[in-house]
């Protein structure tokens, strides 16, 4: 009897694990798994001073995304901020210097992806 219990039980275990597998290979939308930056970019990467670059983004599994940037030389010029913005967009910006922008991703429970950041070169 209990082999029997044993034998039907793993064999349910398994069966919702696979389900649990195949599920997990559909596309998915939203919260629910794993939070990721799917991309980010600066373009373009090289500009002149004061000429626009586009900041890119899109995540996944995230509530809203930050973005921070400042010198990529160390100076006295402190660090610009931009939180609670959508999991997906864009934003100009206009760079003096070289910059580093850096986004992070944030669910409901907290930051919640590692940094990613990009450079921006300017002339």
């Amino acid at each position: 009897m209990k082999t029997n219990f044993l034998l039907l039980l793993t064999l349910i275990l398994v069966t919702a694990a696979a389900l649990g597998v195949m599920r997990t290979q559909a596309k998915h939308q939203g919260l629910g798994f794993s939070p990721e930056v799917v991309t980010f970019t600066a373009t373009p990467a090289v500009v002149h001073a004061g000429q626009p670059v586009t900041l890119k983004w899109e995540t996944r599994g995230t509530a809203s995304i930050s973005l921070e940037w400042g010198p990529a030389h160390p100076t006295s010029q402190g660090l610009e901020l931009h939180a609670g913005l959508p999991s997906a967009g864009t934003m100009t910006v206009l760079p003096t210097a070289d910059t580093v922008y850096e986004l992070r991703c944030y669910t409901v429970a907290g930051p919640m992806c590692l940094p990613i950041s990009e450079t921006v070169q300017v002339k």
